[in-house]
C-alpha cells in the first residue's frame, strides 16, 4: 500500500550537517497532524503492557534492519542508538552501514545483552513515523487492537485517543498545535445514534438536555451542536460506557482524515511491506474482519450485549461551520473534553 503521505527525505543530506536534518525533521512533524498523532499513539502504547503490542512482537513486525533502513539519512540518529544498544563508541558506530548496525543491534538482542524493551525504547516513535511509512504503522495499531475485549488499560487507551483525536495541539509536544484530526461533529456521528442513546447514561443524556434547553433561552437561534454534546459527556465517559467494537467507526472517520487507505478486509497483514512471508500469519486480523467472524459489523454490539446493530457511517460529509468554533463555556460542574 501507499499512501499520500511519503516518508520524510532530505534534499540536503550530502551537506551531512546533523542540526539541518534535526530542523528538517521537526519541521515536517509541526506541519503534519497524522505524524504527530500517529507517534503520539505509538508513545502511549508503550507506557501499557499490552500483549498485541509488546517490544517482542514489534520486534518482529519492525525489525532493526527495516528502522534503520528508515533512518539512513539521519546517520546522528543511527550513531546514537547503535552506541546506546551495543556500547560500540560514537565515531565508529556512525562510520557503520545501517545493515551493519541492526546486524549488531540484533547481535546483542539475540545474546540477551539488552532486551527487546530496550530496543524498542531506543527508537523514538516521531523518528519512526517522520520516517517511515505512518500509515503502515496505523493500520498495524488497528489489526491489532482487541476491539471485543474489555479492560480498564483499553479503556484509559481509549479515552486518551478520542481526546487526541479532538485535540488541537499535540499530546506529546504542547508547543505544537494542529487541525485537530477530527472534529466533534465527525466523533459524534461516527457512533450509531442507537448505540449512543442506549450505551450512554441517562444522567448524562438528560444534561446534554437540559444544556440545549439552557442555550435555547439563552441565546435563541444560536445551534447547539456536537461540539456541545461532547462539552458533557466527555471522552473519557464515551470511553467507559460505549464498547470498543462500537467505536470502530471513530477510527475509520479518523483513517479518512488522515488520509491513510484503508485496510483490505481479507489482509491477516495490512503492513505487508514490513513484513516478510513467514510473518504473515503472526499479525492480528482486522478488527472489522475479526468482528464479523463473531456475528456483527462494526458499530454494532458483540453477540450477548443488549446494543442495537447499527454500523457507523464511514464516510466524512462537510463539517457544520457552527463545529468550528471554540466550546461554549458551561457552568460550574460541567465537563468539558478540552480541559
Amino acid at each position: 500500500m501507499s499512501d499520500v503521505l511519503e516518508p520524510l527525505r532530505h534534499h540536503a543530506y550530502a551537506l551531512g550537517d546533523d542540526d539541518v536534518l534535526a530542523r528538517e525533521a521537526s519541521q515536517q512533524l509541526a506541519k503534519l497532524p497524522q505524524l504527530q498523532l500517529v507517534g503520539e499513539l505509538w508513545c502511549e502504547l508503550r507506557s501499557y503492557g499490552f500483549a498485541w503490542w509488546a517490544p517482542e512482537l514489534l520486534r518482529t513486525w519492525w525489525p532493526a534492519a527495516q528502522r534503520m533502513k528508515w533512518l539512513a539519512q539521519r546517520s546522528d540518529v543511527r550513531q546514537r542508538i547503535t552506541s546506546q544498544l551495543t556500547g560500540l563508541p560514537p565515531n565508529a558506530a556512525r562510520k557503520r552501514s545501517p545493515t551493519f548496525q541492526a546486524e549488531l543491534i540484533d547481535a546483542v538482542v539475540d545474546e540477551g545483552d539488552v532486551s527487546a524493551r530496550d530496543l524498542e525504547c531506543a527508537f523514538d516513535p516521531f523518528d519512526m513515523v517522520t520516517y517511515g511509512p505512518v500509515g503502515d504503522v496505523w493500520r498495524a495499531f488497528r489489526s491489532a487492537l482487541p476491539v471485543e475485549t474489555c479492560s480498564t488499560d483499553l479503556e484509559r487507551l481509549t479515552a486518551w485517543l478520542l481526546r487526541a483525536l479532538l485535540s488541537d495541539r499535540s499530546m506529546k509536544h504542547e508547543q505544537l498545535k494542529r487541525r485537530p484530526i477530527l472534529t466533534p461533529w465527525d466523533l459524534r456521528t461516527a457512533i450509531d445514534g442507537e448505540v449512543w442513546h442506549t450505551r450512554m447514561p441517562l444522567e448524562i443524556r438528560v444534561a446534554i438536555d437540559e444544556a440545549r434547553f439552557r442555550q435555547e433561552k439563552l441565546r435563541p437561534g444560536r445551534p447547539f451542536g456536537a461540539r456541545h454534546d461532547l462539552s458533557i459527556a466527555a471522552p473519557e465517559q464515551i470511553a467507559a460506557h460505549v464498547p470498543l467494537i462500537d467505536l470502530v467507526g471513530v477510527l475509520e472517520r479518523a483513517e479518512q482524515a488522515m488520509g491513510f487507505e484503508p485496510m483490505a478486509q481479507q489482509e491477516l497483514l495490512p503492513i505487508g511491506s514490513m513484513a516478510t512471508p513467514t510473518t504473515r500469519t503472526s499479525m492480528p486480523a482486522d478488527s472489522s474482519v475479526r468482528a464479523r467472524e463473531h456475528g456483527h459489523a462494526p458499530g454494532s454490539a458483540p453477540a450477548g450485549r443488549t446494543t442495537p446493530a447499527g454500523a457507523a457511517p464511514s464516510a466524512t460529509p462537510g463539517r457544520p461551520e457552527s463545529d468550528t468554533h471554540e466550546l461554549e463555556s458551561w457552568p460550574a460542574g460541567s465537563a468539558h473534553w478540552d480541559e
